[in-house]
């Protein structure tokens, strides 16, 4: 298919996902009338004057109700206290004039307050910020600095941590008196900072690199150090954050996240953050009329991944439909009831009964004719291009994935999702993970197996041996080993006792048992009968385990971290192997033998 009719394609997406949602738009610029001080002005008999842009408010206005939207205009003055932004808690689209300090046309200081404020609330907003400069770089990158947060993090998909020998050549440098850092830092301008931390993949990218890389490499050069790729890298990444220290002395680099940006030689500029979508247009080239045309070419250049196209469209669905989707499925009083009867007396009630509604919520959307019409453009979007080239569009980082490491990395990551889901609950549950680590700073993945219903505390009275232990809680679990042969195991997936995790942002594959033979279980014991302790940030508990140290039996007792957890199902399938190595039947049956 032809290229035009591909961008075609993706370009209704983009519409159906981000532009047919906007159901309410706020303008604000210094030069439009804001319909309280109208409504006041009425009131007082006071004599209203015409803006210079007033012409351009009545076609705002004209191309928002053209679109069937609800409009509010202001001028960015308040008569109280507050200021416009504490207004915006939720807003479809605003329309942001840059300047809009009416007694200095060169102050943007207000507009990025507002566009500041907005991009703390948890909506994601779309923003079309209008200016009449000249330089729309240079509006960007004003943003972009108020936005950022300047966090090195963002290149850890890119490269390894790590950087010993960057960290040691420095050290040195400054042992010695020598100036080096000082020079190289002095090589790094602001441009340099937006175009690594709004595009951090270009660390990844040979020739892009080097060009900006190129005066400290002549430093080094200088210097007579020699340095690897790898650890070249890692020292621009240092220097990237000394020099960003420099600059949030000065106020820039405050903000709080992390910012993508379009590239230099793009037709649209535009900034992407965790709540904000915003395209920055020219205000003498751009009429209202052609607004929303330049926010889609915004959006399109932007490229969203299919999926978070899919994800928008699923927010679209239940903003129309919530109320048709909550009534089919609180259709059942009998199942209402029920739900009602386990939040109330189930302590992990608030659990289960949202993961109900949830499952209902997806049955009724998976049904729903919107989003059924919208995955079939997806699916013809992606076959129009090809799919691998269409992966490639969307995290061209990624590399082909048709290569050993690339494809192992996806199976992985596919399996973890699948079988795993964030860690939850007050005590330990069957299918936590638990981290042990052993004398050697070796750790040990740690499986519990207990069923569910032995592991609720306070459920221990006339149970005998458990009763008698209280407060502590024997716990069945298994070791998992991890593989070194990733492939190898992952292709046995469906019928060993084989799973992907991922902890601490690593994933991994592991066995539960050796090929053949039984799983490696044991007997712990939990203090406080399994809850966790009070942490905010990681949920652990009181392990003691029975080690055999010097050719004796010693209890070791350590704090452990529960690090992941398996979706139920699949602690299930592991629990029915432990059940089946336990219950081995042998008696005095005799084996036949050759």
């Amino acid at each position: 298919m032809h290229e035009a009719q591909i961008d075609t394609d993706y370009r209704e997406l983009i519409k159906k996902a981000y532009i047919d949602p906007i159901k309410s738009v706020m303008a604000i610029d210094d030069q439009y009338q804001s319909l309280d001080k109208v409504l006041s002005s009425i009131k007082d008999s006071s004599v209203l004057s015409a803006t210079s842009e007033l012409s351009r408010q009545i076609k705002t206005l004209r191309m928002v109700r053209e679109n069937n939207w609800l409009a509010d205009m202001h001028d960015g003055e308040t008569s109280d206290n507050s200021t416009i932004s504490d207004r915006l808690h939720q807003c479809d689209l605003l329309l942001l004039d840059y300047h809009l300090d009416i007694n200095n046309d060169d102050n943007p200081e207000q507009a990025l307050h507002i566009v500041s404020k907005l991009n703390q609330n948890h909506h994601f907003n779309l923003v079309i910020v209008y200016t009449a400069a000249d330089d729309l770089k240079k509006v960007r990158s004003e943003i972009f600095v108020k936005l950022s947060s300047g966090s090195i993090e963002v290149f850890d998909e890119f490269i390894p941590n790590g950087g010993s020998e960057a960290i040691k050549l420095l050290k040195a440098w400054e042992e010695e008196g020598e100036s080096y850092c000082e020079d190289m830092l002095s090589t790094i301008t602001r441009k340099d900072l937006e175009t690594a931390f709004s595009q951090p993949s270009i660390i990844s990218l040979e020739d892009e690199f080097i060009a900006i890389f190129n005066p400290i490499e002549q430093i080094l050069t200088k210097a007579k150090k020699m340095l690897s790729d790898e650890a070249k890298k890692q020292l621009y990444l240092r220097l990237l954050k000394l020099k960003i220290a420099e600059f949030k002395i000065k106020g820039d680099f405050s903000g709080t996240s992390n910012v993508k940006a379009s590239s230099s030689d793009s037709d649209f500029k535009w900034l992407k953050t965790e709540k904000l979508f915003i395209a920055i247009v020219s205000k003498t080239k751009v009429n209202p009329d052609g607004l929303l045309c330049a926010l889609t070419g915004a959006l399109q250049d932007w490229h969203p991944t299919n999926n978070r196209l899919l994800l928008s469209k699923i927010k679209s669905e239940l903003d129309d439909n919530g109320q048709t989707f909550e009534n089919e499925i609180l259709r059942c009083k009998y199942t209402n009831a029920g739900w009602l009867k386990q939040f109330y007396e189930e302590s992990n009630g608030m659990d289960i009964t949202v993961s109900r509604l949830m499952e209902g919520l997806t049955t009724v959307l998976c049904n729903s004719d919107g989003l059924k019409s919208f995955s079939e453009l997806i699916k013809s979007s992606v076959e129009s291009q090809g799919l691998d080239n269409a992966i490639k569009l969307e995290s061209p980082s990624l590399g082909d994935l048709a290569e050993g490491g690339n494809k192992l990395s996806l199976y992985k990551a596919l399996n973890s999702y699948v079988g795993t889901k964030r860690v939850n609950g007050k005590w330990l549950m069957t299918g936590h993970v638990i981290e042990w680590k052993a004398s050697d700073s070796a750790t040990e993945l740690l499986l519990c197996l207990t069923p569910a219903c032995d592991l609720q505390p306070d459920r221990i009275k006339d149970k005998g041996w458990k009763t008698e232990l209280a407060p502590y809680l024997p716990v069945k679990i298994i070791r998992l080993m991890p593989q070194d042969n990733e492939n190898k195991a992952l292709k046995e997936i469906t019928k060993e006792p084989v799973l992907a995790l991922t902890i601490n942002g690593n994933t991994a594959v592991y066995r539960a048992a050796k090929r053949g033979g039984g799983v490696f279980h044991e007997q712990l014991f939990v203090a406080d009968q399994g809850r966790f302790a009070d942490h905010k940030d990681k949920m652990e508990v009181e392990i003691h385990r029975t080690v055999l140290i010097e050719n004796k039996l010693s209890t070791v007792d350590q704090k452990c971290e529960v690090v992941t957890q398996l979706r139920y199902e699949y602690a299930l399938n592991f629990l029915q192997r432990l059940g089946q190595d336990l219950t081995k039947i042998g008696l005095d049956y005799v084996a036949y033998k050759q």
